[in-house]
């Protein structure tokens, strides 16, 4: 079971460290009932998409994959096949622009 989390435009989540892995531990225990699982959270500003990276690197060693985007589609395609970020490997941007990076067709 996957989810895909739009964080709408607006301001910016003004989330703690602490809430951070609040939510990192909610997400940990529904994975203790629904089985591994991940989430591609799509982010409209830098402060979201930062908190989001943060969910990402301390999600390291749980059964939740978490990764955070920029557009919606490409958080849909990843979330075909889910795998965890990993910057030793070179990824290849998505087979259709996305709304950020159109010439990475």
């Amino acid at each position: 079971m996957n989810f895909l989390w739009d964080r709408k435009p607006g301001a910016a989540n003004p989330a703690s460290v602490e809430f951070l892995r609040e939510m990192l531990y909610f997400f940990q225990m529904l994975a203790e009932r629904v089985g591994p699982h991940s989430w591609a959270i799509v982010c409209h500003n830098p402060a979201d998409f930062g908190r989001a990276r943060m969910l990402e690197a301390i999600s390291d060693g749980t059964k939740v994959t978490i990764r955070a985007f920029h557009s919606a589609g490409d958080a849909e395609e990843w979330l075909r096949n889910p795998i965890r970020y990993d910057a030793g490997v070179a990824e290849f941007p998505a087979r259709n622009p996305s709304l950020l990076n159109p010439l990475f067709a």
